[in-house]
């Protein structure tokens, strides 16, 4: 029976990291393999720009220890803190847990099937960040097998670390969001900060790593051999103090599972009790369309995957806006050395392709009739055009959109202090940039729409309509950047830019077109 459970267990678990479509074909086992391959690479190349400096030059001051303790620490924190969502999901949140304990199963069966996918998800949060520690540590030091085998057994003593602690702050978020209202807005806020250190940190990371080393090797000149963090990081050189962590973090990790075993039921029930109270309803009539728009809106509020997905620029534009205006003084600087109008021009020009790219990573409107899933009768049995339907989908999307780009290019005006002529074909640029891609989702979203999924990311993340939108977009602006500068000898470049906003508002109108007359047709026939 427990080996049935962790097989059930994996299996949604790669379900929902692959798709979940009940019609779509099944993804081919290279496909998902290389997709995996790809993402693991991205994330292990993020952390080798911190690993691999840091090796270079902690092994100058033979303290390899504190690289690896400090590694390890960054494995830990990351892991613990992204997986801990994982494990209030899979183990306090999953739907069939009353089912399975209506079942003869034992209540530890259980409590070790759900946590399974906890500890996979931990392998894989470690691997990201130990994977290019290991690999960092040889290219500085050169290879060694016994450091090899330490770091397996770092590695796995990190992992189960992780575990344990995965569980009892999945734990503390399942109270905490069963007693919180409005808790998708807090993971979001939470992902907003995450998002403002993180550009914090890529842009200041010399500075920054600068200021860790010689912070790390000020305090490893002064730490003792009975140091915890001292036997920690020299687990990967055999030290035979240091591999006592191992058994200790395996003790921790049963410890772990056999209380939780213990306050399992309690768990679940405390999560389903509901406290009500008596409340003077107001109920305010709308008209349709302003109905409609709410309607967006609730849906986008009441799931925090759909905005930390969707709404990508809505978080990154104000972030970004603020870490260059920080940052301006030496683009200002080249500007009044160069005193060349020509290269003011396109540096605008530049800045508001970047701005349109950001902005183009909102897809709101891409995934929306997708969201509508099985119960897209419901929308279509309202008493209201199906045209005020696709225009609610489509003015979310720009009310998401459009304030922040307006933000970003009010603020790059400012900074540069353009003159008015400019300053109009910018935001009359960006604005055609906005209005095109509103359009060009909706397209999309109608055409290709995914209604048979079992799990909302398949429609929000995993769908085709969203894949091409995300990757032809970014194309579809290197097409309009390019020719600026091939042919800029022969056109002025703010001539270009009004020539292209001409084009992208023609191909705007006959989208609209398609809308009016085609659009609402298929969107019936779904």
């Amino acid at each position: 029976m427990l080996k049935a459970l962790i097989s059930k267990q994996i299996s949604e678990l790669f379900q929902s990291l692959f798709g979940g479509s009940k019609k779509s074909k099944k993804v081919s086992t290279i496909g998902k393999i290389a997709l995996l391959v790809f993402l693991f690479l991205c994330f292990m190349y993020i952390f080798s720009v911190v690993a691999l400096p840091l090796a270079f030059i902690l092994e100058e001051y033979d303290v390899m220890w504190l690289y690896f303790a400090f590694m390890a620490t960054t494995a830990v924190v990351f892991s613990t803190i992204t997986n801990m969502f994982t494990a209030s999901s899979a183990v306090y949140g999953a739907k069939d847990n009353d089912t399975l304990l209506s079942m003869p199963i034992p209540l530890k069966t259980i409590v070790i099937a759900r946590v399974s996918s906890v500890l996979i998800m931990a392998l894989i949060y470690v691997s990201l960040v130990y994977i290019p520690t290991i690999v960092c540590y040889f290219i500085a030091c050169g290879f060694s097998m016994k450091v090899l085998v330490g770091s397996v057994i770092s590695y796995l003593t990190v992992t189960i670390l992780v575990f344990a602690l995965s569980c009892i702050l999945g734990y503390a978020v399942a109270i905490i969001s069963s007693k919180v209202k409005g808790n998708n807005l807090v993971k979001v806020a939470i992902a907003i900060a995450f998002f403002s250190v993180y550009f914090v940190f890529i842009m200041k990371i010399d500075t920054i790593l600068n200021e860790i080393v010689s912070s790390l090797i000020i305090f490893a000149n002064n730490v003792g051999e009975n140091n915890i963090l001292y036997l920690f990081g020299n687990i990967p050189f055999m030290n035979i103090k240091s591999l006592l962590f191992f058994p200790i973090t395996i003790a921790l990790a049963v410890m772990v599972v056999f209380l939780l075993s213990k306050s399992f039921v309690e768990i679940i029930h405390s999560e389903k009790v509901v406290h009500r109270r008596k409340t003077k309803m107001n109920y305010n009539s709308k008209k349709p369309f302003a109905a409609l728009i709410s309607r967006e809106f609730s849906r986008f509020t009441s799931s925090s995957t759909y905005m930390l997905n969707c709404s990508l620029s809505t978080v990154m534009l104000p972030i970004m806006t603020v870490i260059a205006v920080y940052n301006s003084k030496m683009v200002t600087d080249m500007i009044v050395s160069a005193n060349d109008a020509l290269l003011v021009e396109y540096v605008i020009f530049m800045i508001a392709i970047v701005i349109c790219a950001i902005g183009a990573m909102n897809d709101c409107v891409v995934c929306s009739t997708s969201l509508e899933g099985e119960n897209i009768w419901i929308v279509r049995s309202l008493p209201c055009k199906t045209r005020d339907i696709l225009m609610a989908k489509l003015l979310m999307q720009w009310l998401l959109t459009i304030p922040v780009v307006l933000i970003a290019t009010i603020t790059t005006c400012v900074v540069l202090q353009v003159n008015l002529i400019q300053a109009v074909l910018l935001h009359l640029f960006v604005l055609s940039f906005m209005v095109f891609f509103g359009f060009y989702g909706l397209f999309l979203g109608v055409t290709m729409a995914n209604l048979n999924w079992v799990n909302e990311v398949t429609a929000i993340k995993q769908s085709a309509n969203v894949v091409i939108y995300l990757f032809s977009s970014w194309i579809i602006i290197a097409l309009v950047a390019v020719p600026a500068f091939v042919f800029g000898e022969f056109i002025s470049i703010k001539l270009y830019i009004l020539l292209a906003c001409c084009l992208l508002l023609i191909i705007s109108f006959a989208l609209y077109f398609w809308m009016e007359k085609y659009g609402v047709k298929k969107f019936e026939s779904l």
